[in-house]
């Protein structure tokens, strides 16, 4: 066993139902979870397969794996639910294909795909709205400080993350302003971009990271499938916490 500090042997050997470690970057946060995970395991309180840990860059699983295959048997960690937050949504989405209405077999793009399909297809929709009425859009396109498709963008990924409905542009208002107009407006702009965006993913057969996370939420909105989920796993561990965003 390793050397661990009073506060980390504390994270490790806590009983506790809800634990959150907090410490600075390269303070040792993953080194106390894939500790916690391994005594837990070689004392007998979990079976690797009933603990789910997630991470958020393939290169932090890969790190994590490596770490436990050299305190644990490697062929039980490779079978074992460590992954990336995103990998984990993909498995639950082609478990439950038909609840999720996901292709089973589609394919996840990768983020650089993704943005480039999304500015493939904002500029298409900017493109329409200024010959359809360049008047209008020119007034629109005078309240942006900066290029008004990367401000669209933005807005669509932190509409996206804090669990806006782009299904209705109304509940994206804030309750009274003065630019509400303005906003309306673009509001009205992201959504049809999400409509379109959805339409370019469809005809790939392919998901991005964001669809994961909220097709898997979506997914687990239905008790029944929520509880056969959740009994699969004793104990649940988020690697790099601070970084998870509202949905996720």
């Amino acid at each position: 066993m390793i050397d661990l500090r009073p506060r980390q042997l504390a994270a490790v050997e806590s009983l506790a139902s809800r634990i959150v470690v907090a410490a600075g970057p390269g303070s040792g946060k993953t080194r106390v979870l894939v500790e916690r995970i391994v005594r837990a395991v070689l004392g007998g309180r979990l079976r690797l397969e009933r603990v789910l840990a997630v991470t958020f860059t393939i290169n932090a699983a890969g790190e994590m794996k490596k770490r436990l295959s050299e305190r644990l048997p490697r062929a039980e960690v490779e079978a074992a639910a460590i992954s990336t937050i995103h990998a984990f949504c993909a498995s639950l989405l082609r478990e439950h294909p038909v609840e999720s209405r996901v292709d089973p077999g589609f394919r996840v793009l990768e983020e650089i795909e993704a943005d480039v399909l999304k500015v493939r297809v904002i500029d298409a929709l900017l493109d329409r709205r200024t010959t359809e009425d360049p008047t209008e859009f020119a007034e629109f396109a005078r309240n942006f400080n900066m290029p008004i498709s990367d401000t669209l963008l933005q807005a669509y990924e932190e509409v996206l993350a804090q669990g806006g409905d782009l299904e209705n542009p109304e509940s994206l208002m804030p309750p009274a302003t003065e630019a509400r107009d303005h906003l309306l407006r673009m509001a009205g702009i992201l959504a049809e971009f999400h409509t379109q965006y959805r339409a370019a993913k469809d005809r790939l057969s392919a998901l991005d990271f964001t669809d994961l996370e909220q097709r898997a939420w979506a997914l687990l909105q239905d008790d029944a499938l929520a509880a056969e989920a959740g009994k699969r796993f004793d104990e649940i561990l988020v690697d790099e916490y601070q970084d998870t965003s509202r949905l996720q």
